[in-house]
């Protein structure tokens, strides 16, 4: 192998790199050959990046390019090999069912086990509206006199800076969504009535006054950044809210005792639907980090004086000092939620 003086590219000879890949992985050299067309990036198909294919073509040799191998984050390369084969598209095109299973499985399990939410109940996922335009509803979850309707999205792990861009496109993709399934809820009370009527909650008398949208997903992304519908969540903060009531922070105490700040959003004098659109509406955590990011300004100077100096600039998490915690939790809106508890 020659190092290029580009830096992170590699000269590799097509034979010297079989060899290489038999010793190592004690594989057949045919199977050493057919790795290195896989990871060989052809151009042929427009999909392909040098994320999930690090190897070029250049005349009988190959040139590697070590940033997508050291680099790259691990959940980055799942997401770009989770569609190489049809067995794996197959397993790959299931992704947005299973997730919608998983949300009202965990909401499930964490209403049996609540005492804030005891007469909640989940419709499991893909439920379907008899006006076909309106689409198929991901979740419902019933608490109280309110319906929370329940957008599901799976979201791929962001490795780079602009693939947050991506994400943000597809949480922002089921606004429409929610609010048009919302609406028609509201809109058409009976179809709720013959859902509870026609499950095993049907001895569950209630009538339904409000019907709200939220986007569950798996990325913290938009989570607490607008406290109007519809609110965006990820499935653990609303796990943990109907389970605990609201999360948990660790710091010490004075005396140097391990202590837990529970943010217990659930009162006595306040319905339970009212707590949890406030608890997704804005999340205690969600709330607690933007107060801990702050953005460092480094400045570039010039080359010379032709050219304008510019500034770098980066956001920076500074967690709060053992023991400061709760000085910090008492600046949130969160502040007199929070009940302290010693280990």
């Amino acid at each position: 192998m020659s190092e290029l003086k580009n830096g992170g590219i590699t000269s590799v000879s097509l034979q010297g790199l079989s060899i290489a890949l038999v010793e190592v992985l004690k594989i057949t050299e045919t199977q050493a050959k057919e790795l290195i067309a896989y990871f060989t990036f052809d151009g042929n198909n427009n999909k392909q990046t040098l994320w999930q294919r690090p190897l070029l073509k250049q005349g009988d040799g190959l040139l590697l390019v070590w940033l997508p191998l050291i680099g790259s984050h691990p959940m980055h390369l799942i997401a770009e090999w989770a569609k190489e084969a049809k067995h794996l598209e197959v397993i790959n095109n299931k992704r947005g069912l299973g997730f919608e299973v998983e949300v009202a499985t965990v909401l499930s399990a964490a209403i049996q086990q609540s005492s804030f939410c005891e007469d909640a109940f989940v419709f499991r996922s893909r439920i379907e509206m008899p006006d076909r335009k309106i689409g198929d509803i991901d979740v419902i979850l019933i608490l109280g006199d309110t319906a929370f309707v329940l957008e599901c999205r799976n979201l791929m792990h962001p490795a780079t800076p602009h693939e947050f861009w991506s994400v943000a496109y597809e949480l922002n993709e089921k606004i429409d969504q929610v609010v048009r399934k919302r609406n028609y809820l509201f809109d058409n009370p009976a179809i709720l009535s013959g859902l509870i009527a026609e499950s095993p909650f049907s001895q569950v008398n209630r009538k339904i006054n409000k019907v709200v949208g939220v986007v569950v997903s798996n990325s913290y992304l938009f989570e607490g950044v607008s406290d109007v519908e519809p609110y965006f969540v990820h499935v653990d903060t609303l796990f943990n809210t109907i389970l605990t009531g609201g999360p948990l922070f660790g710091d010490m105490g004075d005396d140097g005792r391990e202590i837990t700040l529970h943010v217990d959003y659930f009162k006595p004098n306040v319905p339970p639907s009212e707590t949890l659109i406030r608890a997704i509406a804005k999340p205690a955590k969600a709330e607690f980090y933007r107060q801990c990011i702050n953005r460092m300004d480094f400045p570039i100077p010039a080359v010379d004086q032709t050219e304008p100096y510019g500034i770098f600039s980066k956001w920076v998490f500074t967690p709060p000092e053992t023991g400061a915690l709760r000085s910090m939790l008492n600046k949130c809106s969160f502040a007199s939620d929070i009940v302290t508890k010693f280990e």
